[in-house]
């Protein structure tokens, strides 16, 4: 009995499994994204936030959101965000604003800002996993010593391209 088949057989299989695990290996994973959006309260209150911060932060301990948006309202520091998007105009924060975020539960934490100070704040915890989702983040006064001026404008866009009835 030769032992040329049996070995030329489990070479052809050894590099069959090889093949099949570079291919897997080369495989891309999907990114995990979660899409941004943000419910004002009101347009005028939109009208009158100037930029918008979103962190994101890891949501394993389910109070992550009641935590952050605390700090932030009393002045403290965050913990380290797993992303920062730095502060855009509000009329440039694009509804769906897609992030890339890891998979895993995660808080959302969004800050806007009117002159420089924190206007309006709102935190979503949302699981991130295969398949993108979209994230509505519903913002708040950040305290009851801030007031919305009252405008003219009957949506956002008509404020962000200076269309309010004067």
């Amino acid at each position: 009995m030769s032992l040329a088949k049996p070995f030329r057989a489990a070479a052809l299989a050894a590099a069959s499994c090889a093949a099949l695990l570079a291919g897997c290996s080369a495989k891309t994973d999907p990114q995990p994204t979660g899409n941004v959006t943000v419910a004002f309260p009101s347009v005028a209150a939109a009208a009158a936030n100037d930029t918008i911060e979103l962190l994101v932060f890891d949501a394993s301990d389910p109070s992550t959101c009641l935590d952050v948006v605390e700090k932030r309202r009393t002045g403290q520091a965050l913990p380290k965000p797993l992303l920062d998007v730095p502060a855009v105009a509000t009329c440039s924060f694009a509804p769906g604003k897609p992030v890339d975020v890891g998979f895993g539960k995660r808080a959302f934490l969004v800050i806007g800002q009117r002159g420089g100070k924190d206007f309006l704040v709102g935190c979503m915890v949302q699981g991130i996993g295969d398949a993108p989702v979209t994230v509505t983040i519903p913002v708040t006064l950040v305290s009851n010593t801030v007031a919305v001026p009252e405008t003219t404008c009957v949506q956002l866009s008509d404020h962000c391209q200076d269309r309010c009835p004067k």
